[in-house]
């Protein structure tokens, strides 16, 4: 498996779109596949945030993605930076993939002296957030949606 930036594979935007879709846009009556697809084709920087990375299968098959990105929650403006759209493909889960793009995340984030991520999550208990280290701070309903957010320190001096 090999972890990329979006920016190299631009062609795997249209099924991540349609996994955001059917994952959390259906959700959002304003929301479309083709709206989906048209942030994330503004989103396809190897340097500026946000920072879409794919996971790729040694057949060239798209099996995951994750995000590096600014300000997820309204609610929480001081908390500038976000872990969001984890998403592996159903066919591929429980391989580890899911833990290979977050720690790739937190690895952009050291490289960039970011202090500390923060993530939302429907798992109460964190999953597989907790399992690799990351910190529950709230417990809360967010935009009719009953969400775990959760904390990650990245870098030594972090507030």
């Amino acid at each position: 498996m090999q972890i990329q930036f979006l920016a190299d594979r631009p062609e795997v935007t249209p099924v991540i779109a349609q996994w955001y879709f059917e994952e959390w846009g259906r959700k959002n009556p304003e929301n479309s596949v083709a709206a989906i697809h048209r942030r994330l084709r503004r989103e396809t920087s190897r340097e500026i945030l946000p920072l879409q990375i794919i996971a790729i299968g040694e057949d060239g098959a798209l099996l995951g993605t994750a995000q590096l990105k600014l300000r997820e929650m309204t609610i929480f403006p001081e908390r500038k930076f976000w872990l969001g759209g984890v998403y592996v493909s159903r066919q591929v889960r429980g391989r580890g993939i899911g833990a290979a793009l977050v720690n790739r995340v937190i690895e952009l984030a050291q490289r960039r002296a970011i202090p500390e991520l923060w993530l939302q999550t429907y798992a109460k208990d964190g999953g597989l957030y907790a399992r690799l280290g990351w910190i529950i701070t709230d417990h809360l309903l967010y935009k009719g949606e009953e969400v775990t957010v959760m904390v990650r320190k990245i870098n030594d001096g972090a507030p």
